[in-house]
């Protein structure tokens, strides 16, 4: 990796790109990987990768077409946020009884279990011909996608009168 001071219409006219909205001062650091990537640096200096260790994302998103930005956390702030986190998930699986495996599994199952009934009941409820389109998404023969069809609307209901998402 290479970095260096230019000032900001040489740094972009060699091929720097600004990734950030930040204003860029006259002279302006570049930080270069050869062949992979040229930027203008929007962010903390670190003299080697080891002074980022570890490296937690906390963040992620999207600025622009194709260009992700992330937010980390880094070295001892890393450390910090990681038992912070920790914490958090051991109160709450404390709070609804069970281990922190247990009560992942379960919100997992949760969300799982109703996205599938949700979804279910958006197709079976617009489908000109629920039974058939069960039988096209190869769950068995249409006298039993009747039954399968009428089983996922009553469960996508349930899930949706239970205030579920």
């Amino acid at each position: 990796m290479l970095t260096y001071e230019a000032d900001l219409d040489s740094a972009v006219a060699g091929g720097a790109v600004a990734m950030f909205d930040e204003k860029y001062g006259d002279v302006v650091r570049v930080v270069e990987l050869p062949g992979l990537s040229k930027e203008l640096c929007g962010g903390t200096h670190a003299a080697s990768s080891g002074e980022l260790y570890p490296f937690h994302i906390i963040n992620e998103s999207a600025v622009a077409a194709g260009t992700r930005r992330i937010e980390a956390v880094a070295g001892r702030a890393a450390v910090v946020w990681l038992q912070q986190s920790r914490s958090d998930l051991e109160m709450v699986a404390k709070t609804l009884g069970g281990t922190t495996g247990q009560v992942m599994e379960r919100a997992i199952a949760s969300v799982s279990t109703r996205f599938h009934a949700l979804a279910a009941w958006i197709v079976f409820s617009v489908a000109p011909d629920p039974p058939v389109l069960c039988h096209t998404l190869q769950e068995g023969p249409p006298e039993r996608c009747e039954a399968i069809a009428a089983t996922r609307v009553r469960e996508a209901s349930s899930c949706r009168d239970e205030g579920g998402s």
